[in-house]
């Protein structure tokens, strides 16, 4: 029942609901009791419409091809923009024949700059940050607790 109410729902029941009232008392097409109801309706038939779009979405393939965090960590991927200690730079993970475009920066054992399309190994994001290490590391840093 929560997730009815979330407020992109919200969101949408005010914008109908506002819009309604406001055409309805400005072109005096009903009486104040009347606008209130069909405004009350406008708006509940936009919060049902979009809470079964939006559920329909999540349920569908479209948002299943979504990447999660947990799915680029480990995979390969190319530098982009390059990147020094310190700085962030740009890398390009393949996953199932797509690309996914991430800003990343080098892990603190690492002292060396990295040169665009330098292969490199995603360790983890934090915070929307890929960690990386180059890929001919031939030991892979101890993991953060």
């Amino acid at each position: 029942m929560l997730g009815f109410f979330r407020p992109r729902n919200l969101i949408f029941f005010l914008a109908a609901f506002g819009v309604t009232g406001t055409v309805l008392t400005v072109t005096n097409a009903s009486t104040p009791n009347a606008t209130l109801l069909l405004s009350l309706a406008m708006g509940g038939g936009a919060l049902l419409l979009t809470h079964s779009v939006f559920s329909w979405l999540r349920r569908s393939e479209v948002g299943i091809d979504t990447v999660g965090d947990r799915e680029i960590e480990g995979h390969t991927a190319r530098v982009v923009l390059p990147m020094a200690p310190g700085e962030p730079g740009r890398v390009v993970c393949t996953i199932a024949d797509r690309e996914y475009y991430l800003t990343a920066r080098v892990s603190k054992d690492v002292t060396k700059q990295l040169t665009a399309g330098s292969e490199v190994v995603i360790l983890g994001i934090k915070d929307g940050v890929a960690e990386v290490i180059p890929f001919d590391v031939p030991e892979l840093p101890p993991a953060e607790s």
